[in-house]
């Protein structure tokens, strides 16, 4: 995979316990799924307490304290990663929300076993190979496929509202995403970064993010929220719709967990 010789500093295998990867010097352990395939590390489960949030909480804070409130605040069109920081009354304003309805959406998900606990005071080197396991690989894997379709769909329906902007799009995603991780892993996710060329680097790749998210809200509104056409939908156009829209997913919580929780993390050690 491009860009995995600068970070992927050791793997050791040890029977029955999968393998250790080394990320920053630290040796961080994994699992496997069949004989042969690597898992990211996962965060343990952990009770929510939701009913401890405020119109004053940032975004971002509800989603790194509380993983399972992703999928709500997608639902309700907050941004949670390039906008994390934003007040939750804020967010909800410019969203057109009302704060005290997705107040008591959060705090009816609560006292509920997340799949997946918080990443706040994990160690850092262990939430990078999350991010690489869960995210970038995937997406490099994906965005070929979505592109083949995205042309396919310009092709048969170049005409149709919105679709020369999805394909634009999607073409600007597949050539300057692979790039932008290929980056974070050769110039952030490796040993012995110095504290001032890591903070250029975060800066950097958070200016990016934003473009990211941007392009993201492009494709929301030219498939009108992923709402599939009546007069014109096919296979590929449903293929595509939906492979966006699971972009849009897996882009923002990635974007979340770099800006929100290893960024600081990093800048703070």
């Amino acid at each position: 995979m491009s860009g995995t010789g600068n970070y992927l500093t050791a793997v050791k295998a040890f029977p029955g316990r999968g393998v250790t990867i080394s990320f920053l010097g630290v040796l961080v352990p994994t699992e496997r799924s069949g004989p042969d395939r690597l898992t990211s590390p996962r965060a343990q489960p952990r009770t929510m307490t939701t009913d401890t949030f405020s119109e004053l909480t940032p975004v971002g804070e509800i989603a790194a304290r509380e993983p399972r409130t992703v999928g709500l605040l997608l639902e309700q069109g907050l941004d949670f990663c390039c906008g994390g920081n934003l007040p939750l009354a804020e967010a909800c304003a410019a969203a057109g929300r009302d704060v005290s309805e997705v107040l008591e959406l959060l705090r009816g998900s609560g006292s509920v076993a997340g799949a997946e606990g918080s990443w706040l005071g994990r160690d850092p080197a262990e939430l990078m190979a999350h991010i690489v396991q869960r995210y970038h690989e995937p997406l490099r894997a994906e965005l070929p496929r979505i592109l083949e379709m995205a042309e396919r769909v310009g092709s048969a329906h170049g005409e149709r509202p919105g679709v020369a902007e999805i394909l634009s799009q999607v073409r600007v995603f597949a050539e300057i995403l692979p790039a932008h991780m290929d980056r974070e892993e050769q110039e952030l996710f490796v040993t012995g970064v110095a504290p001032e060329s890591a903070a250029a680097c975060m800066g950097a790749l958070e200016e990016e993010h934003v473009e990211a998210g941007d392009g993201l809200k492009l494709l929301r509104k030219a498939t009108d929220g992923f709402t599939l056409p009546a007069e014109w939908t096919c296979n590929t156009v449903r293929g595509l719709w939906a492979a966006l829209e699971a972009l849009e997913r897996d882009l923002m919580e990635h974007i979340h967990l770099e800006n929100n929780v290893l960024h600081p993390t990093l800048g703070g050690a």
